[in-house]
């Protein structure tokens, strides 16, 4: 493969009357021009931003193999419009349902894609890869396998600025608050040391997919994935990952 470099776009993707805050890394050759690639979207945690160091870190691993990544803020969030109170699990996933179909649009885009997300946002992209198909691989990092957390949470995620709205929904048997069962080509990562979402949430997301897939559990790694040992060792797990299942969806 020729020299790449990468480059970084900004954009603003419409959602209603807000617009979500997302960043490309793209590669390209460094002699100029332009070539399709895959591309990885990458969602972060509850109160986390896109500007959480670790999707840089991965977009710097992913470019050298030819492969896009697509980082952004869910509403409330970063550089996105909205507000924190208004947030859903519902209002979320349709966000991370956005991101990608506008990724679809994109005239670099090869058609190959792969999802990532940290803490919530791994378990969003579960349940976005449940339903798409076309989604070459996923990979979840320090993610719960319920969203129905217990009465005594409640002050503790009202302190990141959820509302009223979040609390209902969680008593909603309609909402997607559960891992679905079958999904494939998932990889889950999850600090030994996270005390935020506790190991055993990824010994039950992995016991609910389906073949291929992979645990790792990182020594001493917390829930943002440090020390920056940990973070680095996920990095080359996930990134290993995702490029084995883009890499067979081009044969």
């Amino acid at each position: 493969m020729a020299a790449i470099q990468a480059v970084e776009i900004p954009v603003r993707i419409p959602f209603g009357n807000d617009r979500i805050s997302a960043v490309f890394h793209i590669p390209e050759p460094a002699e100029g021009g332009r070539y399709e690639a895959p591309c990885v979207v990458a969602s972060h945690g509850l109160a986390s931003s896109k500007e959480s160091g670790k999707y840089r870190q991965l977009a710097e691993a992913l470019i050298p193999r030819g492969i896009a990544l697509l980082r952004f803020d869910f509403l409330g969030c970063g550089a996105s419009t909205g507000r924190p109170e208004d947030t859903t699990v519902v209002g979320r996933l349709d966000q991370l349902r956005r991101v990608v179909w506008f990724l679809k649009a994109q005239p670099f885009f090869d058609g190959r894609s792969a999802l990532m997300g940290s803490s919530m946002g791994g378990f969003l992209s579960l349940l976005l890869a449940a339903e798409e198909p076309g989604v070459c691989a996923v990979a979840a990092w320090s993610s719960p396998a319920t969203l129905r957390a217990p009465e005594t949470e409640e002050g503790r995620l009202r302190s990141w600025g959820l509302g009223d709205v979040y609390f209902k929904e969680l008593g909603s048997p309609d909402a997607p608050l559960d891992m679905p069962p079958g999904i494939r080509r998932g990889l889950v990562v999850h600090g030994s040391a996270d005390d935020v979402v506790p190991p055993s949430h990824a010994e039950a997301i992995f016991a609910r997919l389906s073949e291929p897939k992979e645990m790792r559990v990182i020594p001493g790694g917390d829930h943002s994935m440090r020390p920056e040992a940990a973070r680095r060792e996920a990095i080359r797990v996930t990134t290993d990952w995702i490029e084995r299942f883009i890499r067979e969806d081009s044969l």
